[in-house]
């Protein structure tokens, strides 16, 4: 999506700093990265906000969509509309306490997940 390499890729958002890491050695790429957040009451980047831009800044190459990798039907509609050249799935439980207080959620996410978008592509 204009970039000059023609390549896209999707991830899932998650705020360990390997993936950011990621996202960032992307986007200096050229890449434009697309990843999911979970909504929340509170649009919160903190935790990127070195690596994110407005989406509407012409300089963006990072863009956030409302979604969770539990829903199999957001995941086919994302990767859809994007039609991404690459596909890394990066997406966890980003809280321990979290992931071990609702197992079977965090099964859904870490597993069935990533089953979902490989199965989109």
């Amino acid at each position: 999506m204009g970039q000059s390499d023609g390549k896209e890729s999707f991830h899932n958002r998650d705020y360990r700093s390997r993936r950011i890491v990621s996202c960032r050695a992307f986007t200096l790429k050229g890449y434009e990265v697309h990843g999911l957040v979970r909504r929340s009451s509170i649009f919160n980047t903190s935790r990127i906000d070195q690596i994110y831009v407005d989406p509407h800044d012409s300089h963006a190459r990072m863009f956030l969509h409302y979604g969770d990798l539990s829903d199999s039907k957001q995941i086919l509609n994302i990767m859809y509309n994007f039609k991404p050249d690459e596909v890394y799935p990066l997406g966890a439980q980003s809280h321990v306490r979290v992931s071990f207080e609702t197992p079977e959620y965090t099964g859904n996410v870490t597993g069935l997940g990533t089953t979902c978008i490989l199965e989109a592509v």
